[in-house]
């Protein structure tokens, strides 16, 4: 899921090899890897960076059960 919502890669459905070769054809494009690679990165500074991160578990922790 986080894959597709980032965009910063790529996934292949099982047994679909003309998928898997187009992945692999994207996949030797300099400037795709790249989009791909700054999308990835992008996505995780935002969703799991540790300002983001440290508060939730903060509050994780100091909530008492229900």
């Amino acid at each position: 899921r986080w894959i597709h919502e980032s965009g910063g890669g790529w996934v292949i459905p099982p047994d679909d090899s003309s998928a898997l070769r187009e992945a692999l054809r994207q996949a030797l494009d300099e400037p795709t890897r790249a989009a791909k690679g700054r999308a990835a990165f992008d996505f995780a500074t935002e969703h799991f960076g540790r300002d983001r991160n440290s508060t939730r578990i903060a509050n994780l922790l100091s909530t008492p059960p229900p």
